[in-house]
C-alpha cells in the first residue's frame, strides 16, 4: 500500500495526484500498477494508463479514450456538487 491509498479513488484523483503530489508521482514511476490499484482504477482505466505511459506523447486516440473514461466520474461529481 502506498501513500496514494489515503487519497480519493478514481481516474480524476489518480491523474491529479500523479501530476501534483511528488510522493505519488515517485511511487507511480516505480510501481505504476500498485498506484493504479490504490486509486481503484478499473481494468480498462489501468490498461489505458499503461498505454499512455508507454507512448512518447498523448495521441488523439488515447486522449479520446481517457476523456471517455473520465466523463462518467466527472458527470457524477458535477451532479453532487451543483
Amino acid at each position: 500500500m502506498s501513500d496514494a491509498a489515503t487519497y480519493p479513488t478514481g481516474l480524476l484523483s489518480f491523474t491529479y495526484h500523479v501530476a501534483n503530489t511528488e510522493s505519488v508521482k515517485a511511487q507511480a514511476q516505480s510501481d505504476l500498477d500498485g498506484v493504479m490499484t490504490d486509486f481503484a482504477l478499473t481494468p480498462t482505466q489501468q490498461e489505458l494508463i499503461t498505454k499512455i505511459s508507454n507512448e512518447t506523447g498523448l495521441t488523439d486516440s488515447l486522449w479520446e479514450q481517457y476523456a471517455e473514461e473520465l466523463r462518467t466520474e466527472v458527470d457524477h461529481d458535477i451532479k453532487t456538487v451543483w
